[in-house]
């Protein structure tokens, strides 16, 4: 997982689909603090598992940074 975290500055989408929530959840976290501080402007890509995530990342003030697939 982290050789494919360490090269999302080219593609923008970071496959999750096959992460539980909850490691899921974290790694857009993460992933998106580390983006915003690199690239302010750039918006994140995120496949993920289940569309409920987007109900737990409205708590966080990255929810504007990313798009979830």
């Amino acid at each position: 997982m982290t050789k494919q975290i360490s090269g999302f500055g080219t593609s923008n989408m970071v496959d999750l689909s096959n992460m539980n929530v909850f490691d899921a959840v974290k790694t857009i976290v993460m992933t998106s603090t580390k983006n915003i501080c690199n690239a302010p402007n750039q918006k994140m890509k995120y496949k993920v598992p289940t569309p409920t995530i987007q109900s737990i990342l409205n708590e966080f003030p990255i929810s504007n940074m990313i798009e979830l697939v």
